[in-house]
């Protein structure tokens, strides 16, 4: 392979206690191209309870003995942060040597030319200040066959699932839209646009926001979609997430039709040319993919707006003290 020069762009995995996901992921890595040219940093936070302290030490453990890489670097944290502030902290310190990273979370699994097409893009995307970062999971298993001239298509909005960033155009998620309600949301055009690109996005950030637990590639994705700014997908998901069993936060039990297998991941030449056309496709077939599994009713936008007007003009503590007396009232 022709790798022209390639500076390789360092991993970052954070995990705590799903010990077989993580052993699953890493394996997977060793098995790419590049995994050799390739720094390993893995953040292992520290037991958020006491039943999985003896799983958090395996998970120590087993991490001491990783190989296949050029270097496995290990963050062991001595109290628990949680999984956000995990991450955050590792990112600052990469940043501080590294001007590109990877990050995966541990329930991950890649394809093969994983690493190959990441570094790849994340080289032919540098100066290009309209592109956020690179992503690895394409959401629709339905490809956009013809024409196949590209290899990538853009989107205003960002996947978790692989992910690489730049220092230069990296922003924290909460320095991506603040922490208080924004007006450009109420902008009719925004709400449309974010609509035909990710159905469930606006009352799913309303939700967290209400909640005080707002997921970063939710922020990054109002973000994007504010900015008139993107993200680079790959037309064959390069990740498959594994974390649909309840071992993870967010995710739950789902039965959700999602990608069991990968599609060329012996490939290791990419064309990387965002062509409207391809790019419209592919918007339009997660767009469906999204009303078919994580469907967004209208009566949920419609109080998710209504939600958002409240906190901009009475802030969220009433708006939740508000929310919570008619629960009451209701029930």
């Amino acid at each position: 392979m022709n790798e022209f020069a390639i500076d390789h762009a360092p991993i970052l995995i954070g995990t705590c206690d799903r010990i077989d996901h993580l052993k699953n992921l890493v394996e997977s890595l060793q098995n790419c191209f590049w995994a050799e040219k390739t720094d390993l940093y893995i953040a292992i936070d520290a037991p958020y309870a006491e039943e999985i302290r003896s799983v958090n030490q395996e998970i120590r453990r087993y991490c001491e003995g990783i190989t296949g890489f050029a270097s496995v670097i290990i963050i062991n944290r001595p109290a628990n942060l949680g999984p956000v502030e995990n991450f955050n902290q590792a990112m600052d310190e990469m940043f501080e040597t590294h001007t590109t990273l990877i990050l995966l979370e541990d329930d991950n699994i890649v394809a093969r030319n994983f690493l190959v097409y990441m570094n790849k893009a994340l080289r032919t995307f540098a100066d290009d200040s309209n592109c956020f970062a690179v992503c690895a999971y394409n959401y629709t298993s339905q490809f956009v066959e013809e024409p196949p001239v590209t290899d990538v298509f853009s989107a205003p909005y960002q996947s978790a699932w692989g992910v690489g960033y730049w220092r230069s155009k990296y922003k924290h998620p909460i320095q991506s839209v603040g922490e208080r309600p924004v007006m450009s949301l109420l902008n009719p055009l925004t709400l449309f646009r974010m609509y035909r690109t990710n159905p469930p996005l606006f009352p799913a950030y309303v939700g967290a926001f209400l909640e005080g637990a707002l997921h970063a590639d939710q922020q990054h994705s109002i973000n994007l979609i504010i900015n008139n700014k993107y993200c680079i997908y790959p037309r064959h998901t390069k990740v498959i997430n594994k974390g649909f069993d309840g071992s993870g936060m967010h995710c739950g039990n789902s039965d959700v039709s999602f990608h069991n297998d990968f599609e060329g991941q012996d490939k290791v030449e990419f064309t990387f040319v965002d062509i409207p056309s391809i790019t419209d496709q592919h918007i339009r077939k997660n767009y469906y993919w999204f009303r078919v599994n994580i469907p967004s009713k209208w009566y949920k936008w419609l109080y998710a707006y209504v939600m958002y007007v409240g906190m901009l003009v009475a802030g969220r503590g009433k708006i939740i003290w508000l929310r919570n007396a008619l629960k009451k009232y209701l029930i």
